[in-house]
């Protein structure tokens, strides 16, 4: 099963673990800082390529600097260089142990290795740990709907949403994916509204948009799925490279 785009937040928001590691030197804090910093200008760094290559230059200089480490980390997974991105997270975790945004993308990478039983343990600790923020239910949630509890998941995803105020429009495409297949065809449809009333450019996407369409058809609520279709068709100029709903406007007649 799919999974949502990883890496919540900015790694800056880090909140260590354990005290600021004294050794060190000022210098090298202002290096490591100018460079995670710098690499969010995507003028001089247009790539994740070139974020990491520059990364890479100072990375030496920055081994006990655990926010570069998040950094460096979630560009090597973003290019599914998991090897490096586990490395890296695990010096991260060395340095502090409860970095939230390093528990994060080590939950995201046993996701991405199919091991779900060890990211829900690593969402455990995040709930543990971090109670008030939404990224543990999260992973939770994303890790519950690879194993396929999609009612577990729903819960899970209700909590994060409510932490983070309703301003994740994932936490509430993944419900709408796992009430799909939790045949709660009512509640998808919610949570993918929802989803767009906060942000209309998930129409573009195929993950839980297509699912509500589906639960509106399996509902025979057959109006109501044509008009999301469409929408979704207009707002997608990429359509139809998605063969789901292909299917679904073919058998509607809003295509040949």
């Amino acid at each position: 099963m799919k999974n949502m785009p990883p890496w919540i937040g900015s790694a800056r928001s880090l909140v260590v673990g354990v005290a600021t590691v004294s050794c060190m030197s000022a210098y090298a804090q202002t290096l490591c800082e100018q460079a995670y910093v710098a690499v969010d200008d995507a003028k001089r760094f247009p790539t994740v390529a070139t974020k990491i290559s520059y990364l890479e230059s100072v990375k030496n200089k920055c081994t006990t600097d655990p926010v570069f480490q998040s950094h460096l980390s979630r560009y090597y997974f973003e290019v599914n260089r998991l090897d490096e991105a586990e490395a890296t997270v695990a010096t991260g975790l060395q340095l502090a142990p409860r970095n939230k945004e390093l528990l994060f993308g080590k939950g995201d990478i046993r996701l991405n290795r199919q091991d779900t039983d060890g990211a829900k343990v690593v969402a455990s600790d995040l709930i543990a740990f971090y109670p008030k923020w939404h990224g543990g239910p999260y992973l939770m949630q994303r890790a519950l709907m690879d194993s396929r509890q999609f009612v577990e998941a729903i819960k899970y995803g209700d909590t994060a949403i409510e932490l983070a105020k309703g301003s994740v429009s994932a936490l509430y495409l993944n419900n709408a994916v796992a009430s799909y297949h939790a045949k709660q065809d009512k509640l998808c449809v919610e949570y993918a509204e929802a989803a767009i009333a906060r942000d209309p450019g998930v129409l573009k996407q195929a993950w839980g948009i297509d699912e509500a369409i589906y639960a509106l058809d399996r509902a025979r609520r057959f109006k109501e799925a044509l008009a999301l279709a469409k929408r979704r068709k207009e707002a997608d100029p990429n359509w139809s490279s998605d063969p789901g709903l292909v299917r679904i406007l073919k058998v509607m007649g809003v295509v040949q």
